[in-house]
């Protein structure tokens, strides 16, 4: 049975985060206050008449360092909830490929007589993980940090360069991809928006229907704007669910999970990287089901290249 969507992880630790924040700043306002009633201080000549009088003009500077407190708790604490949270991830995602590897090797060692070749398969792959999620730590923190080299680069063969590169797994699982697009020419790192374009074609491919699925990949520049869409077939999504679906480590319940699912970082990198670009990323269910991912990054200027 669906569970009502409640309130995420990071708003719960912003919200708890601003009223801790709001409640200290009462309590000193309240001290204040009444420290200030009593009308009697080294050094500070005041007269108070009435606590009226001094409610009338205590209560707008109050207001005013309250409304400062609110806005600072909650910008604050969004801020720091998503790297406590994303932090605490990163640690249980770090861990587990570690204990496997540490009770694979236990067993090993305990059992001497134990066939070593599927040992090996085993720690191959988990020790491919662990590498795989380092990757994208470090392609996230360098996303994030814009520590990149610019360049012209043309968007829609990027994309085309990533679909070469994905096609083999697309005929594997019985997908067709279609692709479509004039020049699409923009500024930014060509890695790293091969990265994103390599992201979205694989979580296209992955997420998609068991058999006789379609991917259309597209590109398109307007005046400012240079475009790329990544379209799959798929189960029917929810607003909900998709609204979770950048966030980093969530991989979506109500979606496909296969050997090839990632490492819960593939939408989350793409954001990073469109945003270290000063782009958007834009996630849709289609009405028949599937995602509609649009990437927008400013276009090149008509002077920049050659």
């Amino acid at each position: 049975m669906d569970r009502a969507p409640g309130l995420s992880v990071r708003l719960k630790l912003t919200l708890s985060y601003a009223g801790f924040l709001m409640l200290a700043g009462a309590v000193l306002l309240v001290v204040g206050y009444f420290s200030l009633s009593r009308g009697v201080h080294p050094g500070v000549i005041f007269m108070v008449r009435s606590h009226a009088d001094l409610l009338r003009a205590f209560a707008p500077t109050a207001a005013i360092v309250m409304a400062f407190l609110l806005v600072f708790g909650l910008l604050g604490g969004w801020l720091l909830a998503e790297q406590q949270r994303f932090a605490a991830n990163a640690s249980h995602e770090l861990r587990t490929p570690l204990a496997i590897t540490q009770t694979l090797l236990d067993v090993a060692r305990n059992d001497s007589n134990r066939e070593t070749g599927e040992l090996v398969d085993r720690l191959h792959a988990v020790n491919t993980r662990a590498i795989d999620l380092t990757e994208a730590l470090l392609l996230l923190s360098r996303a994030d940090q814009r520590s990149f080299t610019r360049e012209h680069v043309d968007l829609s063969l990027i994309a085309e360069e990533a679909t070469e590169t994905l096609l083999p797994l697309a005929e594997e699982r019985g997908l067709t991809i279609e692709t479509a697009g004039d020049t699409t020419p923009t500024i930014g790192s060509h890695p790293l928006l091969l990265q994103l374009s390599t992201n979205l074609l694989h979580n296209a491919i992955v997420h998609n229907l068991p058999e006789q699925g379609t991917v259309w990949v597209t590109t398109s520049v307007h005046p400012n704007i240079a475009v790329l869409t990544v379209e799959n077939t798929g189960e029917n999504l929810t607003p909900q669910v998709v609204a979770t679906l950048a966030e980093p480590f969530l991989r979506g319940t109500e979606r496909i999970r296969s050997d090839h699912a990632g490492v819960g970082l593939g939408l989350a990198i793409v954001k990073s990287i469109a945003r270290a670009h000063d782009g958007t990323l834009t996630l849709a269910p289609r009405p028949d089901g599937g995602l509609r991912v649009t990437v927008e990054l400013p276009a090149a200027p008509p002077h920049a290249g050659t």
